[in-house]
């Protein structure tokens, strides 16, 4: 949801639509420049978030970020999670979701070792805080870790082994990531053993939210590429299967937010078709 009109408006263009839940990009994604959020901001974001009825809202952080590089809390990047955890503070926010991160020249071990200590220590010095960190799983990309559930479980289980801030350390879903990275979500069968592996890694209570994206490409392409809903690879039936699934187990209380291109339908359309399923 674009915030360029002001962080109350996102709310209300969220409820105009018929959303519940949202994710926003509190500064440009693709600059390492900070943008703090003033208490003016935060007031009109704050009442805004209660007069719409909005009960969900995350910050995605910055594309240019990757936590897999050793890096000092003095860093951009450290600085500008660490802003976004504060932003959705005083915006009435769940926290901030991050991608895992890519090696690049790096020894695979050797950059999942960084991404942990790095989380750790932006969790502990935002520990007056009450935003969590929220992992993303990637399509596995490039060199991106973090794209098979068993790699993002291992990084969630040692973030809450290192920190004593286990309850701000949650995990994002993104459909079109799984399905190119690793898992067939095409069918009732697929989506339910990926449910029970992430439920094995990290508990579905730990979700914090769900990147609700079709893929515009194929199984194991390990391409990130999302299409709007029920117009790409993973179709109507899979995708359907998987929030109707997911909300039964969890008894409907993980937020959904699109990410789609709006190429083919709109953010409306999609809704429509979505709510058509329950």
């Amino acid at each position: 949801m674009t915030s360029s009109k002001g962080f109350d408006e996102a709310y209300r263009t969220a409820q105009s639509i018929g959303c519940t839940a949202m994710q926003i990009f509190a500064k440009s994604p693709m600059q390492s420049k900070g943008r703090k959020v003033a208490d003016e901001e935060s007031t009109l974001a704050l009442k805004a978030k209660k007069e719409t009825g909005v009960t969900h809202m995350v910050i995605h952080a910055g594309y240019l970020l990757n936590f897999s590089k050793e890096l000092k809390l003095t860093d951009y990047q450290s600085r500008s999670l660490m802003e976004d955890i504060v932003n959705s503070d005083m915006l009435g926010g769940e926290g901030a979701v991050v991608h895992c991160g890519k090696a690049l020249e790096l020894a695979p071990e050797v950059a999942r070792e960084n991404f942990v200590q790095n989380i750790v220590a932006m969790l502990e010095e935002t520990k007056g805080c009450k935003s969590s960190i929220i992992l993303e799983n990637t399509a596995g990309q490039g060199t991106e870790i973090g794209f098979r559930f068993d790699d993002l479980g291992a990084f969630f289980k040692q973030i809450r082994k290192q920190t004593t801030q286990k309850k701000r350390i949650k995990v994002c879903i993104d459909t079109a990531h799984t399905f190119a990275g690793n898992y067939d979500l095409r069918k009732k069968a697929g989506v339910h053993d990926a449910l029970d592996q992430i439920e094995h890694e990290t508990g579905l209570e730990h979700i914090a939210c769900v990147h609700y994206n079709d893929s515009k490409k194929p199984l194991f392409s390990r391409v990130d590429r999302h299409e709007d809903i029920g117009e790409g690879t993973i179709g109507d039936e899979g995708l359907r299967e998987f929030i109707l699934e997911m909300s039964k187990r969890t008894d409907s209380t993980v937020p959904f937010v699109l990410e789609t291109p709006q190429g083919v339908s709109t953010y409306e359309e999609q809704l429509k078709k979505i709510k058509s399923w329950f």
